[in-house]
């Protein structure tokens, strides 16, 4: 049985995301009435029972996938049950085959380098106004004796129909970074978006913002591809909340998971951001 100890700012969906269930089951396995209260330090048992795919997740298995060689690209693959060492290697897989040579020479150096798993979510009328939390961030590294250390968080690429429709998109529409692809980030503070945030490091060139162009509400290969003024220059990883990804565009988690991101972030201040698509 797989035991999670709650730290501050962490939800039961938020944790029923990383363990691929449901808060439901969570709730019932764990003898929680109220789903909106669980305490710092509480423990508890996040796998022993039926595990469904999570809304939006793709085609996650319980069964963990095979490791070695090609990364899995039909969704969000299943690591409840991997271990550490099983998990860095899935996830270098992700990097070996969508990483630029900065990136693969940043984890073969011990460098924490930041992983993206995108599921392919329209904000079209039939998906959450607000957006969702569907996609999943990575932080990945191994320390100066050899140990990896794998920390995963429920987040969101893309935007949501909330800034799609807002009027001041109407002449520059909502897009987003372009899948199977390396982008640089660097630390950087903006209280406008919280405080802490992530901007592009522009010395490693312009970052691929696809737009929706055609203003259907998906980004799919009808769309145009910027890399100058519509470039990915302004997307950001920064913070959002419950309920509302706060994105036109930009990497955002909600709130304590971004505080959780930040803090395995470490003191490193530059950092490789391999972004793979995988449904």
């Amino acid at each position: 049985m797989t035991t999670y100890t709650v730290r501050a700012g962490d939800t039961l969906s938020g944790i029923a995301t990383k363990y691929n269930t449901s808060v439901k089951k969570l709730a019932e396995a764990n003898n929680i009435e109220n789903a909106n209260l669980i305490k710092v330090g509480q423990r508890l048992q996040v796998d022993g029972f039926d595990r469904p795919t999570p809304s939006g997740a793709g085609t996650s298995s319980a069964t963990p996938p095979a490791l070695g060689g090609q990364p899995p690209k039909a969704g969000i693959p299943n690591t409840s049950k991997m271990s550490t060492s099983e998990r860095f290697s899935l996830y270098s897989n992700y990097v070996a085959e969508h990483g630029d040579a900065q990136a693969k020479k940043d984890l073969a150096a011990g460098k924490r380098v930041i992983l993206g798993l995108r599921v392919n979510t329209p904000f079209t009328s039939g998906h959450p106004y607000r957006g969702t939390y569907d996609d999943r961030m990575v932080v990945l590294w191994k320390d100066s004796a050899g140990k990896p250390h794998v920390q995963e968080f429920a987040g969101n690429t893309e935007p949501n129909r909330r800034w799609a429709d807002d009027p001041s998109q109407a002449t520059k529409p909502v897009g987003r970074l372009v899948g199977n692809n390396t982008y640089h980030f660097q630390k950087s503070y903006n209280s406008n978006f919280g405080g802490n945030i992530l901007a592009p490091d522009m010395s490693h060139g312009p970052l691929a913002m696809r737009r929706d162009t055609n203003h259907n509400h998906r980004i799919d290969s009808g769309d145009k591809v910027y890399t100058g003024d519509w470039g990915g220059q302004n997307v950001l990883f920064h913070r959002g909340v419950v309920g509302d990804t706060y994105s036109a565009g930009c990497q955002t988690m909600e709130q304590g998971r971004f505080n959780n991101f930040w803090d395995a972030l470490g003191d490193q201040s530059k950092f490789s951001y391999v972004l793979a698509n995988v449904g």
